[in-house]
C-alpha cells in the first residue's frame, strides 16, 4: 500500500509538470498568436497607404492625359440644333478580391499528445 502511494504521488508530480509545459506552451502560442496579428495590421496599414499612393499618381497621371477641352464651333447651319458632343464614360466598378481565410483559420488543429511519465 505504501508503494502504491508513492506511486500515486509520484503520477501527481508528473501531471502537475505536465500541466506547467501545457501552460508555458499555451502562453507561447498566445505570444506567437499576437505578434503575428500586429504583423497582419501593420502589411494592412502598408497596403492600404501603397493602394492611396497608387490611386492618387493614377489621378494625377488622368488629369495629365485628359484631352483639352475643345473650343465650340458656330453653327453653320441656322436654326439646327447640333445635340452635345458625348460626356466621359464612367467606368465599369471593380469587383472586391475575395477574401482569403486567415493561416490561423486555414491551420489543421494538432492533434492531443499523450504525456509519458518519466523513468527516475
Amino acid at each position: 500500500m505504501t508503494r502504491d502511494l508513492a506511486n500515486l504521488e509520484q503520477r501527481i508530480e508528473q501531471l502537475k509538470v505536465g500541466q506547467e509545459q501545457l501552460k508555458a506552451a499555451q502562453e507561447q502560442a498566445a505570444r506567437e498568436n499576437a505578434k503575428a496579428v500586429e504583423e497582419l495590421k501593420a502589411g494592412q496599414e502598408k497596403v492600404t497607404l501603397l493602394m492611396a499612393k497608387a490611386s492618387e499618381q493614377v489621378m494625377k497621371a488622368s488629369e495629365q492625359t485628359a484631352p483639352a477641352p475643345k473650343t465650340s464651333r458656330p453653327n453653320l447651319r441656322a436654326g439646327t440644333s447640333v445635340p452635345p458632343p458625348p460626356g466621359p464614360v464612367a467606368a465599369a466598378a471593380r469587383k472586391p478580391a475575395p477574401t482569403l481565410p486567415s493561416p490561423q483559420a486555414r491551420a489543421q488543429p494538432r492533434a492531443p499528445t499523450q504525456l509519458q511519465p518519466r523513468v527516475q
